[in-house]
């Protein structure tokens, strides 16, 4: 029984998306602060860059 659900896992395992799904699932609440402090980032960069060309 054990080897029916474990060789499903240890093959979906090998591809590198598979991973990456699990990497986002453990850690959302850190990719989406990530994505939050990169926009406020993003926004002051663009502000800065507006007042030079003026």
């Amino acid at each position: 029984m054990g080897l029916l659900l474990f060789t499903p896992v240890a093959f979906l395992a090998w591809f590198p998306f598979v991973s990456e799904f699990q990497t986002r699932m453990l850690f959302n609440q850190a990719f989406s602060r990530g994505l939050q402090i990169s926009r406020i980032l993003g926004g002051h960069r663009k502000d800065r860059a507006s007042r030079h060309k003026e």
